[in-house]
């Protein structure tokens, strides 16, 4: 098996980047063979150049990785200290998808407390996005920051748009009836940072 990890930033994150893409290769020392990091720069967002929209960036991410599954990160998010070993180990040949918790900062109280860890769900057992279910503040239907089988996701796919792409790409997945078969890692594998004040495209 082998992980593609697609992270679309801009040139005026490249420290930001650079200490994520750091820890990737830490977790990964002895099993490089096993995944890839595509990192692809791009100016900001311009609402007159579709090359700058978000949609359009995760699509050529998407058609530019290798691996058997592909994973998005945003660049100021934080994985899991053992999360390219217990992903790589959690997949199976007749995986389709890894579902697991996240932990949201940024978003309780309206974004005036940022400080604050708001528990959430990424799995097939949700059949749409809601809040306050199960436990978590926040439930999902797989989408970009858990890991899919390429396949599934390239037929899929991102549409031109820069909002809400993550959202349409997760109901196309949904809809498609190709994820059938999750492994489910149950830590909070993926640490999500909310920041209402970051500019467009960044």
């Amino acid at each position: 098996m082998k992980l593609s990890i697609l992270i679309p930033t801009i040139p005026a994150r490249a420290s930001v980047l650079s200490r994520l893409i750091a820890e990737f290769k830490r977790q990964g020392q002895g099993r490089e063979e096993e995944f890839e990091i595509i990192e692809y720069l791009t100016e900001p967002y311009n609402k007159d150049d579709k090359a700058t929209w978000i949609g359009t960036k995760r699509q050529y991410c998407l058609e530019l990785a290798k691996g058997d599954a592909v994973v998005f990160f945003d660049d100021d998010d934080t994985p899991h200290r053992n999360y390219i070993p217990l992903i790589l180990d959690a997949w199976n040949p007749d995986t389709d998808c890894i579902g697991f918790k996240v932990a949201c900062y940024g978003y309780a109280n309206g974004g005036n407390s940022p400080e604050v860890m708001e528990p959430a769900d990424v799995s097939i057992l949700y059949r749409k996005w809601a809040n306050d279910q199960n436990g978590f503040k926040y439930v999902r239907c797989p989408h970009h920051i858990v890991p899919i089988k390429r396949e599934h996701a390239l037929a899929a796919g991102f549409p031109e748009i820069h909002h809400g792409e993550d959202h349409e790409y997760s109901l196309r997945l949904r809809d498609s009836g190709r994820l059938k078969n999750e492994a489910y890692i149950d830590e909070f594998m993926y640490t999500y940072m909310f920041d209402g004040k970051k500019k467009k495209g960044e």
